[in-house]
C-alpha cells in the first residue's frame, strides 16, 4: 500500500508571528445585529492575504470596516481580500452580524491567508463557539478582545515542486478538497487581479490624456501643478498595476499547485482515474481530466543545461519546463491569442531580452 505523504517545512519566520484576536462575544441575543472587531497580528507580510471566517447557516455577516479590502459574504464565509495588505504590522477590521431566529449553540472559525516566498500559507483558529439564545445585551457594552488559539497541524503550505503539509494525508477526499480550495484561491485570486488590473489601466489612461492635454499649454504655475499631479498618479497606476499582475501570477501559480497535487495522486492512485468517471468509498465523482487541444503560444524565455526550479520564474505567469535534446527550455503563458503572447513577450523583454513566441498544438511545440 501507497501512502501519500505531503510534508510540512516550516522554516519561515513570519509563520510563528501570525496572530489573531477577536472580541465577538459567546452568548449573542436572537435576530439582533451586533458589530465585533477582529485584529490580524500579520508581522511583515504586505502582499496578497485573505481574511476568511465560516459562520453557521442562519447567520448573515455585513462589513463594517475592511481597511480598504474586498468584501463578500457567499456560502456562510466571510472573506476580505487584500491585493496588498495594510502596512501596518497589525491591524483591525470590524464586522457586524445578525443572528438567527432560533436558539443555537454554533461554531466559528478565523482564517488568515498569506503569501510568502512563493508559498500559500494559511492560519486557522480552534473553533470558536457562540450561544444564540433570548438574552439582552447591557447599553455600552465593551468587550474584551481574545487571542484565538491557532488550530494545531491544520497550516498548509504549497510550493511549486515540494507539495508539503504537516501531517500525512489521509485518503483521497482530503487532497481532492485541498485541489479544490487551491482552484477555488486560484479563481478569487485572478478576478482580483482582473479588476485591479483593470481599474489600473484605466487610470492609466486617464493620465496620458491629462498629460497631452496640460503638455500644450503655456508655461505657468497651474501647469507645473497640474504636471506634478499627474506625474503622481501615474506613478501609482503604474504601481498598481504591477501589483495586479502579481497577483495574476499568483493565481496561476495556485492553479499550477493544484494541477501537480493531482498529477501526483494520479501517479499514487492510478484506478480513480482509469476510464469513465469512477465513483470512490467518499461519493464524490473523480472525472479524467481532458486533455487541452488546440493551438495555443507561449514566450520562451531561456534554455538551460541543468533543469530549473519553476519557483523562479513563477511571478512571471504560468510557468512550463520543455526537456528537448540536452536542455531545459523555460516557457511563460499559455495563450489562445498571437497577440496576447507577443504583449507578454515585450513585457518580460527588459528582464529577459531576446525572448520569442512558440507555437504549440495539442500541448506539443511545432515549428
Amino acid at each position: 500500500m501507497v501512502i501519500f505523504n505531503l510534508i510540512m517545512c516550516l522554516g519561515s519566520s513570519v509563520y510563528g508571528q501570525v496572530k489573531l484576536s477577536t472580541n465577538l462575544l459567546h452568548t449573542i441575543p436572537l435576530q439582533k445585529p451586533v458589530i465585533f472587531e477582529v485584529r490580524i497580528s500579520k508581522a511583515n507580510i504586505s502582499n496578497f492575504t485573505r481574511f476568511q471566517m465560516d459562520v453557521p447557516a442562519g447567520v448573515a455577516v455585513e462589513s463594517v470596516e475592511n481597511r480598504n479590502g474586498t468584501f463578500s459574504f457567499e456560502e456562510q464565509k466571510v472573506k476580505i481580500i487584500w491585493v496588498t495588505a495594510p502596512v501596518e504590522s497589525e491591524f483591525s477590521v470590524r464586522l457586524k452580524i445578525i443572528s438567527p431566529k432560533n436558539k443555537s449553540n454554533s461554531i466559528f472559525t478565523f482564517h488568515y491567508f498569506y503569501v510568502e516566498e512563493n508559498l500559500k500559507k494559511e492560519w486557522v483558529s480552534e473553533n470558536y463557539f457562540v450561544t444564540f439564545k433570548d438574552t439582552v445585551l447591557p447599553p455600552l457594552l465593551s468587550a474584551p478582545m481574545i487571542d484565538l488559539n491557532e488550530k494545531g497541524g491544520s497550516n498548509l503550505t504549497v510550493a511549486n515542486s515540494n507539495l508539503r503539509v504537516k501531517e500525512p494525508v489521509q485518503g483521497n477526499e482530503q487532497i481532492r478538497r485541498q485541489v479544490e480550495q487551491l482552484r477555488k484561491d486560484a479563481r478569487e485570486s485572478k478576478s482580483v487581479g482582473e479588476r485591479e488590473k483593470r481599474m489600473a489601466e484605466e487610470r492609466l489612461q486617464t493620465v496620458h490624456a491629462d498629460e497631452k492635454r496640460w503638455a500644450s499649454r503655456a508655461a505657468g504655475t497651474e501647469k507645473t501643478a497640474e504636471l506634478q499631479r499627474i506625474k503622481r498618479e501615474k506613478v501609482k497606476a503604474e504601481e498598481d498595476l504591477l501589483v495586479a499582475k502579481r497577483v495574476l501570477a499568483l493565481a496561476e501559480t495556485l492553479d499550477s499547485n493544484a494541477n501537480e497535487i493531482e498529477k501526483i495522486n494520479r501517479q499514487l492512485n492510478p484506478a480513480m482515474y482509469t476510464g469513465a468517471s469512477v465513483k470512490n468509498k467518499s461519493n464524490y465523482v473523480v472525472k479524467p481530466s481532458p486533455v487541452k487541444k488546440g493551438l495555443t503560444y507561449r514566450v520562451q524565455v531561456g534554455a538551460f543545461k541543468e533543469q530549473p526550479s519553476k519557483s523562479k520564474f513563477s511571478l512571471l505567469g504560468k510557468v512550463s519546463v520543455i526537456h528537448e535534446g540536452a536542455v531545459y527550455k523555460v516557457m511563460i503563458g499559455d495563450f489562445s491569442e498571437k497577440d496576447d503572447a507577443y504583449k507578454l513577450r515585450d513585457q518580460l523583454n527588459a528582464r529577459y531580452p531576446g525572448g520569442f513566441i512558440v507555437k504549440f498544438v495539442d500541448e506539443q511545440p511545432v515549428k
